[in-house]
């Protein structure tokens, strides 16, 4: 998995669209829209509003079509997988809270390679 961009200046408890709105991320789907190559979307929270680069879920009112439902259960898996991922890459950055680096020129270095042997 490769994360394109992490937004980590909301200190506190927000809600996830203003978080989202107060992201580069947000600038990109509204006055960037080729900052996507290749037709590729972001998968939102239900919280998020449905743009045309941003796939939120279809909200449950018990009327969905079959294929609703279907498309809510395929976006839920998928979200599943980025939060997986995004909890291991927190669980290395504590890992890296007891890391000694002195040297600036060496950071890079000793992050790559923590990252390689913590599994």
């Amino acid at each position: 998995m490769v994360f394109t961009h992490c937004h980590a200046g909301v200190v506190g408890s927000k809600n996830d669209a203003t978080v989202l709105r107060n992201s580069e991320v947000w600038t990109y789907l509204i006055q960037v829209p080729d900052k996507f190559p290749y037709n590729s979307h972001l998968i939102g929270d239900k919280a998020y509003p449905c743009m045309s680069r941003l796939m939120t879920p279809y909200k449950d009112y018990g009327q969905m079509t079959r294929r609703q439902r279907n498309y809510n259960y395929q976006h839920s898996c998928a979200r599943s997988v980025i939060a997986r991922a995004f909890a291991l890459l927190k669980g290395r950055f504590r890992k890296l809270k007891f890391r000694d680096v002195k040297s600036i020129d060496r950071m890079d270095t000793k992050i790559y390679h923590s990252m390689l042997h913590i599994a």
